[in-house]
């Protein structure tokens, strides 16, 4: 955990803790980045090559409303071949949806490279076991309809979901015990103790216990892949410590790791380089796609 490594005694850890981890309270600014982001994420839409709300997990099979994906599609690229790369949106689990962050998938398109983004319940009426549980049935659902292995990427919650992905043992879904070997968090979470002090956890819901078993730096390591972990720099050092922590023990696992802080960025503008095709962030998410897409 990052505040019981000499940071915090008893009395002042829920505050140290509220005040790590409450990204919105860190930015202002947020709610203008989310208007501005909606209103790109529609025009994104209107003239990219897109195929909107495909269920990945049926209701006869605990699928909701909320179990759909997008797929925005390359120009002028043989679909049946292209590499495919997966973006989970954030909102600690409680908020966002896809269609907010639409033209994020701009930059990756540009580079040949499709980019699928789910949608999953959100906490109180589900957690966040169930919700990586709907990141996998998604992550299946593609190697089903496409037979070729992904790359992941995610923010803040959906950043937990990547290494969630990365860890996760697909072999009793039909696919490939290891389907995702390759995986870009941005800001992500991947001790989430800490969580359960904040009020975060008011909607989420986590236990100690249930915390520990739903963090991929608490559990089995992966052994192979690559993973490039990107946090913005003026972000809280609780969140930098999460991508550390991450890096340095999956290394050891047997894994290229690599951690990234984004200089003048904070914990939402972070994410903007995915739009632009020409960013660092982008061109190595494509680049994992590509691979992704040769192992298969």
């Amino acid at each position: 955990m990052y505040t019981v490594a000499g940071k915090a005694d008893e009395s002042d850890f829920a505050d140290l803790c509220e005040k790590a981890y409450n990204a919105r309270a860190a930015v202002p600014d947020y709610p203008k980045i989310g208007e501005k982001w909606i209103g790109e994420a529609a025009a994104y839409r209107e003239t990219a090559e897109c195929a909107l709300d495909i269920a990945y997990l049926e209701s006869h099979a605990g699928g909701s409303v909320r179990t759909l994906l997008d797929i925005f599609w390359p120009t002028n690229t043989d679909r049946q071949n292209c590499p495919i790369a997966v973006f989970i949106h954030g909102g600690y689990w409680q908020a966002q949806d896809r269609k907010s962050f639409s033209h994020m998938a701009n930059g990756l398109n540009q580079r040949g490279v499709a980019l699928f983004m789910p949608s999953y319940d959100l906490c109180p009426d589900t957690n966040v076991g169930a919700i990586t549980d709907q990141m996998a049935a998604a992550c299946t659902w593609i190697w089903r309809n496409y037979g070729r292995r992904i790359a992941v990427g995610g923010h803040s919650a959906g950043g937990h979901l990547t290494g969630a992905m990365m860890a996760r043992d697909f072999a009793a879904s039909g696919a490939p015990s290891n389907l995702v070997t390759n995986g870009l968090p941005i800001s992500g979470l991947f001790d989430l103790r800490d969580l359960v002090a904040t009020s975060i956890n008011d909607k989420v819901g986590m236990t100690v216990e249930t915390a520990t078993a739903w963090s991929p730096l608490l559990g089995d390591a992966p052994t192979s892949g690559t993973l490039q972990a990107w946090v913005g720099g003026d972000e809280s050092e609780a969140f930098h410590w999460q991508s550390k922590q991450l890096v340095k023990r999956w290394k050891k696992s047997g894994l290229q790791t690599k951690y990234h802080s984004a200089k003048g960025k904070n914990h939402f503008t972070v994410i903007e380089a995915l739009s632009d095709p020409d960013s660092k962030m982008t061109k190595q998410f494509a680049d994992m796609a590509v691979i992704a897409r040769d192992e298969s």
